[in-house]
């Protein structure tokens, strides 16, 4: 009986040996709430960069293995940090890139992390421990999409609700620095800007008085340059922000406002493109979910998307944290949906404060103004003649052109502008993000 038992528990032992010899397969059977995940990354490589031999894992309710010794790291890009693991989870915040964060969980494509005094989940794919320069947790990206932060696969099924669901409040250093200034879907300029040297505001400190944007068209050098941008840029100059192009290059900028009326964009995409003419579309969230056919054809020809907010109110009459909905909840939706980084801001009537300078800027944003607009908007359309002549006769060196899409007579009057701004010996430039 006694040489039973101890073959037995040699048996015994000799099975628990092998069982902890598989790595990350030496934990408990995972919950039927995670068998879905599990069972369709079972072809993936498994994640155990994270894991040492000297770690015991624990597997808690969620399915999410606890590391034994929490480890730091760092996104790789900036990133989305979630209330719960999945592309539909509340968004708490945005973690700027290199980031120190304490990760103390995994789980098939996303990491647990300690965030503003309590807990945050991020896409593993994004964070790089001990500041790697690639991920350290390779393994499978989250459940529905690889569009969470600077990477969009253009897959994506989040759509996060224009209003209601509060976004956390971001302290000022980690105020967000935007989503995903990395990515892989470039602008039609080419290239992702750096502006890194603008994304460090203390909003605390800054104004949110209104400050209206608008000046004298009649007011003009010798070149026919509007004097008034001289104004804004002595006083709001150091932040990140265009009023005006390049003044060196007979060339201008044609950018043009989306928001509820899409009757005409087609006809204009369509004379855009005989004219072989790119602009920039400041897009609003009912346009991107009402026209997701327009918005791919703007990215597909080549032309620029545009941040407008969610929905076009002014953003002086609103918080920081309303203020950061307004323009993250349409980032994430136009990245998630279409794989598309915005990096250019315009605010919903040229009304804008100091602090909401700041804030565009630290979401990782360059503003927008213009050099010429008029009122377009109005019911009572200016006759297409009249109108023509107006914008031929403002043209000026890195004029920036605000024109509404939802105006007839700048649909009916496009084709000839082009003509005759080509005829003045000007031509139409890619917006460069690049310049200051």
């Amino acid at each position: 009986m006694k040489k039973k038992l101890v073959t037995i528990m040699l048996t015994a032992a000799l099975a628990a040996s092998a069982f902890t010899g598989c790595g990350q397969n030496a934990k408990s059977t995972p919950t039927a709430s995670s068998s879905k995940a599990a069972e369709a990354s079972s072809a993936v490589t498994p994640d155990t960069s994270f894991a040492t031999s000297s770690q015991t894992e624990t597997v808690d309710a969620e399915g999410f293995r606890i590391l034994a010794q929490p480890e730091t790291v760092s996104p790789t890009a900036p990133v989305n940090v979630r209330m719960s693991p999945g592309l539909d989870a509340e968004i708490l915040g945005v973690v700027p890139k290199g980031t120190a964060l304490t990760r103390t969980a995994v789980k098939e494509g996303w990491s647990r992390v300690a965030y503003n005094g309590g807990t945050g989940y991020i896409a593993s794919e994004y964070l790089a421990a001990d500041g790697a320069a690639d991920s350290s947790v390779p393994g499978p990206a989250p459940a529905g999409s690889g569009t969470e932060s600077a990477e969009p696969a253009g897959s994506g099924t989040e759509n996060p609700a224009p209003e209601g669901s509060g976004t956390e409040s971001l302290t000022p250093d980690s105020q967000g620095t935007g989503e995903g200034t990395q990515s892989t879907a470039q602008p039609s300029a080419g290239g992702q800007p750096d502006y890194s040297a603008y994304m460090n505001w203390d909003l605390a400190s800054l104004s949110n008085d209104l400050v209206p944007f608008g000046y004298d068209n009649n007011d003009r050098d010798e070149r026919n340059i509007p004097n008034g941008w001289n104004y804004y840029e002595s006083l709001w100059g150091e932040f990140n922000v265009d009023y005006i192009g390049d003044t060196s290059k007979n060339v201008i900028y044609l950018t043009m406002d989306e928001g509820y009326a899409n009757t005409n964009t087609e006809k204009i995409l369509d004379t855009l493109a005989s004219k072989g003419v790119k602009a920039v579309f400041f897009v609003t969230w009912n346009f991107v979910t009402e026209r997701p056919d327009l918005v791919r054809r703007m990215i597909d020809e080549g032309h620029m998307l545009g941040n407008h907010t969610v929905s076009h109110k002014s953003m002086s009459t609103l918080s920081i944290e309303e203020q950061t909905k307004e323009v993250m909840d349409l980032e994430n939706y136009v990245q998630d949906n279409f794989g598309y980084k915005m990096v250019l801001f315009r605010y919903p009537e040229g009304a804008f404060s100091k602090q909401s300078m700041g804030l565009v800027n630290n979401l990782g944003f360059k503003v927008s103004f213009w050099s010429y607009a008029y009122n377009d908007y109005s019911e009572e359309q200016m006759p297409v003649p009249e109108a023509l002549q107006k914008a031929l006769d403002s043209v000026h060196p890195g004029a920036i052109y605000l024109l509404h899409a939802k105006s007839d007579t700048n649909t009916a009057m496009l084709a000839d502008f082009i003509d005759g701004v080509r005829a003045k010996g000007f031509d139409f430039g890619v917006y460069d993000l690049t310049a200051k």
